[in-house]
């Protein structure tokens, strides 16, 4: 048995090899020239391929598919059997297996209907799978024909039915909509309901599902914090992690006259009011009139976009993007702001007041927008771009006008984005502009700050022996945040794609490091591996 003082000694010398290798890594990674990443696709699924649960072969008719940060897809498709009866099913998996969720026709977990179609789906990093169905044949018609499903393995559980009592027993639902998904398996969604004795006749409001049952976050009537009552509009809710949920929703005073649409946020027992008609710009300049459906992150902080009256440029300064934090309400940009790298001013923000979140917001505090440009150089060639901001600064993602990376023609609009913690974006653009051949005009690309952009793929492209014809992307807005996209924490992003001879398919994106920076980090390896040996 070693000594005390041998014990010591052999401590030191380790001690003084994890600081020895821990610094030559540093030294060795820093020296590594990053160069643009390559992109590896793995077919998911393809037209053809065989189906689980007996359905025969996919036939295609696949819905753009949602990602979790595991490799794991959720994703719609459709199937025939030998004899051409085909079926249309919900699925997850990855590029090894693919299972079965549920089929049209098959029966609803409590036996009152069977599954006509299926909606929203999301997907978690405990491979839950969240999604919408709609049944025929039920007990009361289109009074309990939808429902909100979690499925994980095997099983199937019925979490809010229409024809279910509020938990406030005000009234049954109707309809529930909008549903987000968060990694512990709660669910928040907008319900609509009937009205009991006592109440109006329909309302809306905000809910919470989970293992526990159905809690109320907010509804019409209901007290609101700031000692107003909520009114009929909005409730479209999202979740984090914290099981918060943030909402936009009308306001009315006690005599009943509309006050304005307030953004808030909590749970079934502690709600606050975020912001609301009335308040004051940061800046002081203007005072908010009304707002977009919010984003929320994992810190509980809100963003959202803003417009106001009474500002000192009218119309060209009465809009802005905000995070409201622990610290106040940060401006992260403003209508009549500069744009970053010069030419040109923010003109207006994607407009949605009251509606789904023009904005993606991460656990860092960074928010992703797309603006409309004024006053620049070139017009409509180059009025309008993606942006990643923070409070602090603001950065160009891409922007019309600019030449995509493999230089046939140039940006002319962009489709939602995804973005995750680390500040990567995925998103889909068009294309237009000498050598562009016809075919070619849409894109899927990532970016970040260290790789800059990269293209994913583009239509024209050569893939599985044909040529890409379609590509489709599910981004990061409002309540499409971490469950309901096709991006992830690895930077994967899931795509459906067509082919030109009528295959269609569903693939996942990886960045991988260049040769060059592979053949360094090798270097790094293998010095790291001889100063463990020496010391």
């Amino acid at each position: 048995m070693n000594s005390p003082e041998i014990r010591r000694i052999t401590a030191r010398h380790s001690l003084k090899g994890v600081l020895l290798t821990g610094a030559l890594l540093s030294v060795l990674l820093g020296k590594v020239a990053w160069g643009q990443p390559q992109v590896v696709s793995r077919v998911i699924v393809v037209t053809g391929h065989e189906s689980p649960g007996g359905g025969g072969r996919f036939v295609g008719e696949f819905g753009t598919p949602v990602l979790n940060d595991l490799g794991q897809i959720a994703f719609l498709g459709t199937t025939s059997n030998e004899v051409g009866v085909q079926r249309r099913g919900i699925f997850r998996g990855n590029s090894q297996l693919v299972s079965k969720i549920a089929f049209e026709n098959d029966a609803v977990p409590d036996g009152n209907g069977s599954f006509d179609r299926f909606g929203i789906t999301a997907i978690n990093n405990s491979n839950q799978v969240m999604f919408q169905g709609r049944f025929k044949s039920t007990a009361q018609g289109s009074l309990d024909d939808s429902a909100i499903f979690r499925a994980e393995g095997d099983a199937l559980t019925q979490l809010v039915r229409a024809g279910d009592m509020t938990p406030d027993h005000s009234g049954p639902y109707v309809w529930m909509f909008s549903p987000t998904f968060n990694h512990a398996g709660a669910v928040a969604f907008a319900g609509h309901a009937l009205g009991q004795t006592g109440m109006p006749s329909d309302f809306s409001g905000s809910y919470i599902v989970d293992e526990q049952g159905v809690a109320m976050v907010a509804r019409q009537d209901s007290p609101a914090p700031a000692g107003d009552t909520f009114a009929n509009d909005g409730y479209l809710s999202t979740i984090n992690q914290l099981g918060q949920v943030a909402f936009h929703a009308g306001l009315k005073r006690a005599d009943g006259s509309y006050i304005g649409g307030g953004l808030f946020r909590g749970d079934e027992t502690d709600l606050v009011e975020v912001i609301r008609p009335g308040m004051a710009a940061p800046d002081e300049n203007g005072v908010f009139t009304e707002f977009s459906g919010p984003a929320l992150n994992d810190r509980g902080e809100v963003a959202f976009q803003g417009y106001f009256t009474g500002t000192t440029g009218g119309t060209n300064d009465d809009g802005g993007i905000y995070v409201e934090t622990s610290a106040g309400l940060i401006q992260v940009a403003r209508e009549g702001q500069a744009v970053p790298n010069g030419n040109g001013v923010f003109g207006s923000f994607r407009n949605s007041a009251g509606g789904t979140s023009p904005v993606a917001l991460n656990n860092a505090g960074d928010v992703v927008f797309e603006a409309a440009l004024s006053r620049t150089s070139n017009g409509n060639r180059n009025n309008g771009g993606l942006y990643i901001g923070d409070g602090q600064s603001i950065m160009e993602i891409v922007r019309e006008g600019a030449t995509p990376p493999d230089g046939k023609g140039y940006f002319i609009g962009f489709g939602d984005p995804g973005l995750n913690h680390s500040g990567q974006v995925g998103f889909v653009a068009a294309l237009e502009g000498a050598g562009v051949p016809r075919g070619s005009d849409f894109g899927l690309y990532s970016y970040d700050r260290s790789a800059g952009l990269v293209q994913i793929a583009r239509t024209g492209d050569r893939f599985l022996g044909s040529t890409l014809t379609t590509i489709r992307f599910n981004g990061s807005l409002g309540p499409n945040a971490h469950t309901r996209d096709g991006f992830n924490e690895r930077g994967e992003l899931a795509y459906y794609f067509m082919l030109l001879d009528g295959r269609e398919g569903i693939a996942i994106a990886t960045l991988v490091p260049e040769a060059k920076t592979l053949v360094m980090l090798i270097h790094v390896v293998s010095a790291v591996a001889m100063l463990r040996r020496i010391n």
